[in-house]
């Protein structure tokens, strides 16, 4: 569940806390309690009171985090794709239209700069064509580019992620939420981040 539109992402309604109240009641009419249907909370989770808060008060059943562990000494990506996303400030991070239609936050890398900034006329001439996807993947079920969906994103997903993937920073997309991440730029290691989520005890040893 989440926002459909950029303008959207912020409204209150989309709050985790009446979220999961407002889910909960919908369980309760349609006589669903006892399914124990979980609730899994996403976005923005990589903080150990957040966690603590989401699990013991509102009643998730779990959360999933990512950036925070994309960005570990383990994770198989480029070192500049870490840093890229470990040392985003937060006025660098960006808000825009993703190519699967839905709302997304980015860093604001010289493509995702160049590409807001023709983001308008891209979408204007937006048109279903099979052959806009380039690299014969189809990777999505529903795709801006390829099927000429005018209010969604106008960029080949694979190429920008395959580019932040290998470390081209200029060239990638790095998708990342606006809240810090729990070691701010450093690099940690896996082991330190789930500790650090579970007890909210952090690394005595500066990082490498």
């Amino acid at each position: 569940m989440g926002a459909a539109t950029v303008d959207g992402v912020n409204d209150a309604k989309f709050e985790f806390k009446r979220v999961i109240e407002e889910t909960f009641e919908v369980f309760k009419n349609l006589g669903l309690e006892s399914e124990k249907i979980p609730l899994v909370l996403a976005g923005g989770m990589a903080n150990f009171e957040k966690v603590k808060t989401a699990l013991k008060n509102w009643g998730a059943s779990a959360v999933q985090i990512g950036t925070a562990f994309a960005v570990t000494e383990e994770g198989d990506a480029h070192i500049n794709f870490k840093k890229t996303l470990a040392g985003a400030e937060t006025e660098k991070v960006v808000e825009f239209m993703s190519v699967a239609g839905l709302p997304a936050r980015g860093v604001r890398t010289k493509f995702l700069d160049n590409y807001i900034k023709r983001e308008a006329k891209l979408q204007a001439n937006a048109k279903n064509d099979p052959r806009r996807c380039t690299q014969g993947l189809n990777c999505l079920t529903s795709c801006g580019l390829r099927d000429g969906l005018a209010k969604a994103g106008q960029f080949c997903i694979d190429i920008q992620l395959s580019a932040a993937f290998r470390g081209e920073v200029d060239k990638g997309l790095f998708f990342r939420g606006k809240d810090p991440l729990p070691f701010g730029n450093a690099i940690r290691t896996v082991q330190e981040t789930i500790q650090y989520l579970l007890n909210g005890s952090l690394p005595a040893v500066p990082a490498k």
